[in-house]
This record gives C-alpha cells, sequence and structure tokens, in this order.
C-alpha cells in the first residue's frame, strides 16, 4: 500500500552531509517493498493451528522483531538508490553510510508504537544526528511500519544522556530524546500509513 508523504519537504532538511541527502522517493519505496515482505510473511504463517498467531505477535513485538524490520529496510534502501550502504561493520554508527564518504551517513531507529502513537529513540551518543527513525505497529496482525520521520537538526542538548552499565563492557552512555529532540524528530515527519490511526498526533 502506497505511503502518504509529507506536503512539505525541503531540501535542506534532507542533507545528511554538505553534500548529500536522503532520497525520500527511495526511502518511500523502501518502506513500501518491507512492508510487502511483512504483509505476505504474516499471511503466510495464518495458520493458527501450526503457528499460534498470539505467539507471532509477541515475537514481532519484541526486540527481535524490530531488528528484522530494520535489516530489512535497510537492505531495500541500499538497492533502491545510489548514495547510501549498509555500514560493512554491524553496530558501528552510523548504520548506514555515504558510498563516498564512510564518515557520514545515516543512524536508523526503530519503534514499536504499541497503538499508541508515542515515539521515543534511544542513543548511545550524544552527538547523534541525521536519525531516519520509524515507528512501527500492527494493522490487522501484520506488522508495518506506519510512520517515518528524519532530521539533521539535533544538537548535544536534543538528548538525556547518561552513564550505563554492562557486565561486559562496564560503563557505557545511554540516553534518549527529550522533549525538545522529540519536536525537532516529529518536525521531519516523511511518510504515513494511509490505513493508521495516530492516536496523540
Amino acid at each position: 500500500m502506497e505511503m502518504i508523504s509529507s506536503p512539505i519537504i525541503f531540501d535542506r532538511d534532507l542533507k545528511f552531509s554538505e553534500t548529500e541527502m536522503l532520497n525520500v522517493e527511495a526511502v518511500k519505496q523502501a518502506v513500501e517493498q518491507t512492508n510487502e515482505v511483512f504483509f505476505n510473511a504474516t499471511t503466510a504463517l495464518d495458520d493458527k493451528e501450526k503457528y499460534p498467531i498470539n505467539l507471532i505477535l509477541e515475537i514481532e513485538k519484541s526486540a527481535l522483531g524490530g531488528s528484522l524490520i530494520t535489516k530489512t529496510l535497510t537492505k531495500f534502501i541500499e538497492e533502491n538508490q545510489n548514495v547510501l550502504m549498509a555500514n560493512p561493520i554491524e553496530g558501528n554508527y552510523p548504520d548506514m553510510i555515504s558510498r563516498s564518504n564512510a564518515l557520514t551517513g545515516v543512524e536508523l531507529k526503530s519503534k514499536w508504537l504499541g497503538g499508541s502513537g508515542s515515539f521515543t529513540v534511544y542513543s548511545t551518543r550524544k552527538t547523534s544526528n541525521n536519525i531516519l527513525a520509524f515507528g512501527w505497529d500492527f494493522i490487522d496482525i501484520i506488522p508495518q511500519i506506519v510512520v517515518v520521520f528524519f532530521t539533521n537538526q539535533l544538537a548535544a542538548d536534543d538528548w538525556n544522556i547518561y552513564e550505563g552499565k554492562s557486565e561486559t563492557i562496564g560503563k557505557r552512555p545511554s540516553g534518549h530524546l527529550n522533549k525538545q529532540g522529540t519536536t525537532k524528530l516529529k518536525d521531519g515527519w516523511l511518510l504515513m500509513h494511509p490505513l493508521y490511526d495516530f492516536p496523540n498526533w
């Protein structure tokens, strides 16, 4: 199903470096392809006896669900345009890098909305910017990307960062966008699903 595009998108708001910018049509195509993949996968598993639907929903609501959607979307974005590619070092920042300059790129963030429409973005970096964030939820039990944002306007004071602890790596900073940063992100909405009702927007 075709996503609804924002009626106002300026080139300056899509730049992730001095010379390169996000290709919105490529992202839109990638989102629609990703949604189609999960539509087909879910309907293929619609055998209630073999695959209990409540189990499917629990898996998809977990971090695994968001990770699968992110990986699928990354693959299609890479295929649909010639500006960005997946970072060859998994887990490195940013998630997608410029094909011409590996020091620049776009960070992908996913969030299961859970019917609430709330959107919180987490990061381990206070310098995170150029965020391509997408929210996903269930439409008729099918996981779908329902909203996409991009912002290149984030600064250090848009993040609430604190020192976290890990048994394996010791102290590691973590945090999330504060209210000011979240407003910047939502102001940069690019795409919305035509069948999704955003209760708080």
